[in-house]
């Protein structure tokens, strides 16, 4: 994600690095990541990642306003103007929010916080493969016991029902 595909996004290009939208250029979650130092425990072991430059968890009118329209850009990766942009990784193609998503379980152990992603993602908690995801994680912090089997196959489904993991 640091290496190629925010910096890709940040240039206005997707994909392969040879594909190019202009919108990308505009949108305001794009246009707000920058790398943040974030510290992941008291050991002081810091990482960058990329993150919106501003409080991610806003308390002043104007700090809301600009959060909103953050979290406005982002969704139009979902089902907006820019819901054609995917990344192949493998055998699939996954869609911005679901990369995001990731990263930031990932980068910022999924945790809130004025630094991190995880806000951003209020409004597609109900997308289907995080979804499934949230229920997986769920499932097993409540049983303590992964069963591979159902996983493989909930999985599977998962990649087959999305309607972002389709060739382009």
């Amino acid at each position: 994600m640091e290496t190629v595909i925010i910096p890709n996004l940040i240039k206005g290009k997707y994909g392969d690095g040879n594909n190019v939208d202009p919108a990308l250029a505009k949108n305001e979650f794009i246009r707000s990541l920058s790398p943040t130092l974030y510290k992941h425990n008291p050991h002081y072991n810091v990482t960058i990642n990329y993150a919106p430059g501003i409080n991610m968890s806003p308390r002043s009118d104007a700090e809301k306003a600009l959060f909103e329209k953050i979290k406005y850009d982002f969704n139009a990766f979902r089902s907006g103007a820019l819901s054609h942009i995917k990344y192949k990784i493998g055998d699939r193609f996954w869609s911005i929010p679901e990369l995001f998503y990731y990263y930031n379980q990932i980068a910022f152990g999924g945790r809130p916080g004025e630094n991190t992603l995880t806000s951003i993602f209020q409004d597609i908690l109900d997308y289907k493969p995080i979804k499934d995801y949230r229920d997986y994680e769920n499932n097993l912090d409540m049983n303590g016991v992964i069963d591979v089997d159902n996983y493989i196959l909930n999985k599977e489904v998962a990649l087959r029902e999305n309607p972002w993991s389709s060739n382009m």
